[in-house]
């Protein structure tokens, strides 16, 4: 299914069935886009990415696992570390992308991942330095011992990995292509299984 926003990169031919009839079939005409780096350079920006990526996986994590350090009365303030779940599922999701993409592709995907892919690094950013905050203010309110600290130092640590990887946007600037239609571009891969939030138009 094609979302209305990109009707116009599509233009509609008529092919011949089995039965000889007129089938109607959309064909993309838009433009094309590349990554601004060199393919050496992508390359390279997509190690830094999993080099960032997975280390932020394991301490969200163990994270999650080990919030009993502090009382029930508290658990409140935990909740942006718990929500920040929500934005590290859309940075996964720009990441297979990224991943995912040819060498040349066509306008919906340039958007993913120049357009949508830094919002959600930022989100994700945003969400870890608000639990930095109010963990500090858990541990305050309900005293500061050994694990709680601990706990702290880790969303800490989180919120650096996020820094470091919203810092990594700049490496995904798109050029359009000269109109012509390249011998192999990607048409539109299907992408995996989304949170509720996501807009399944886009």
């Amino acid at each position: 299914m094609i979302s209305t926003k990109y009707t116009k990169d599509y233009s509609v031919s008529y092919e011949l069935s089995a039965r000889g009839r007129l089938v109607p079939t959309a064909v993309y005409s838009g433009s094309y886009y590349r990554f601004a780096l060199d393919p050496e350079g992508v390359a390279a920006a997509k190690k830094r990415l999993l080099m960032i990526l997975i280390p932020t996986l394991a301490l969200l994590i163990a994270l999650l696992s080990v919030n009993r350090v502090f009382p029930q009365s508290v658990q409140i303030w935990l909740l942006p570390v718990f929500f920040s779940v929500i934005p590290l599922a859309f940075v996964i999701l720009g990441v297979w992308r990224v991943f995912t993409v040819k060498e040349t592709f066509i306008h919906k995907r340039r958007d993913q991942i120049e357009n949508r892919f830094p919002p959600a690094m930022l989100f994700y950013m945003v969400f870890c330095a608000a639990g930095f905050g109010t963990s500090i203010a858990a541990a305050v309110i309900s005293g500061v011992t050994v694990w709680k600290l601990l706990y702290v130092l880790g969303v800490l640590a989180l919120t650096v990995l996020a820094a470091l990887l919203f810092r990594q946007r700049v490496y995904w600037k798109t050029l359009e292509l000269p109109k012509e239609e390249p011998e192999e571009a990607e048409e539109e891969p299907g992408d995996p299984a989304l949170p509720a939030s996501e807009d399944a138009s886009d």
